[in-house]
């Protein structure tokens, strides 16, 4: 599905159902690798390239 042709009922009961899992610790994030800021270009470079399993995350 595509989050932007919810109806807005179904969007409400999305994000009711999202912030409940939120809040309850069961969503977690894969986080590939912390990089600093100033390493913004091999940041982008591993997404392009696929080389980054899950997401990246800039710290300045």
């Amino acid at each position: 599905f595509i989050v932007y042709e919810l109806t807005d009922a179904d969007r409400a009961r999305a994000v009711g159902a999202l912030s409940a899992w939120a809040r309850a610790g069961l969503l977690q994030h894969a986080v590939a690798a912390r990089m600093k800021l100033s390493e913004i270009v091999a940041a982008h470079q591993a997404v392009e390239q696929g080389t980054a399993m899950g997401n990246l995350v800039l710290e300045p």
